[in-house]
């Protein structure tokens, strides 16, 4: 029996690799708000989202909730809540997701009208540099299997006298900062089928060793997202020059490029 290298071995995957993209649909909020128990008569539609524990409990505890339709889903292999903090905290924090009854809108919230909980906490995650990110596969999935074409989340701090300042749909100056759903169905397809009118966008070096870079593209409001091959997000930036990747192993990655409506996604080796 022959023996490949293991260089061999990484080049073999990458190509077969090559032809697989990730068809995703991200459904951005369509309602989001915070409650602070210190004001319980008072909505906070078009603000931030803000989420906090305090020590006793009694002045500093805000819950963020967020609702989506997932009208247009017909099915998912995968399904994350992705929020970005408007800064990275010095300090790594907790967060637990719960599911809400729909029984509240964006102008109508407040903690003394929030909708109640529905069953334990769904999952517990925390931060990676400025985004949080919840697996939700699993209840987006029976909310589909069970005709519910709502579904609203409670969002929570396990951190005392911690705030956590997120955007929302309102403050937000792009959807890729918004709060979203992103869904990810693996599928095989050739990468220049992803997006016909962005064919002259290209990363490169690739293979590299520690840094890509982007051309045909004009890098201003330009995001940059890198995940693993189980399409884990592993990374998200600002494209500014460059983007370091000498923290990451060796391996496969896919880059997608977004700016504006327009995005494309590229199979990566780290060498």
């Amino acid at each position: 029996m022959k023996i490949i290298s293991l260089k061999s071995f990484l080049f073999l995957l990458f190509i077969l690799q090559s032809v697989l993209s990730f068809s995703q649909t991200t459904i951005i909020a369509s309602a989001d708000s915070y409650t602070w128990n210190t004001n319980p008569g008072v909505n906070y539609g078009t603000k931030r989202l803000i989420i906090s524990a305090d020590t006793d409990n009694t002045s500093h505890v805000r819950h963020s909730y967020l609702k989506f339709n997932i009208a247009s889903l017909p099915s998912v292999t995968s399904a994350k809540l992705r929020l970005t903090l408007e800064s990275s905290p010095a300090v790594t924090r907790n967060y637990t997701a719960f599911l809400v009854n729909d029984s509240w809108s964006n102008g109508g919230i407040k903690w003394n009208n929030a909708p109640a909980v529905v069953g334990a906490s769904l999952t517990t995650t925390n931060n990676v540099g400025n985004v949080i990110e919840f697996d939700l596969t699993t209840v987006v999935s029976d909310h589909i299997t069970n005709g519910d074409t709502v579904i609203s989340i409670k969002l929570v701090s396990n951190q005392e006298d911690l705030a956590s300042f997120i955007y929302s749909t309102d403050t937000a100056a792009s959807n890729a900062d918004k709060p979203r759903l992103v869904i990810n169905d693996p599928t095989l397809s050739l990468e220049n089928e992803i997006e016909s009118d962005v064919n002259n966008i290209a990363v490169y070096p690739n293979p590299t060793t520690n840094t890509i870079f982007l051309k045909g593209l004009s890098t201003e409001g330009t995001t940059v997202y890198i995940y693993n091959t189980l399409g884990q997000l592993l990374k998200q930036e600002i494209y500014n020059e460059n983007v370091d990747l000498s923290a990451f192993e060796a391996g496969v990655y896919y880059v997608k490029v977004l700016n504006g409506m327009q995005q494309k996604t590229f199979s990566m080796l780290k060498k």
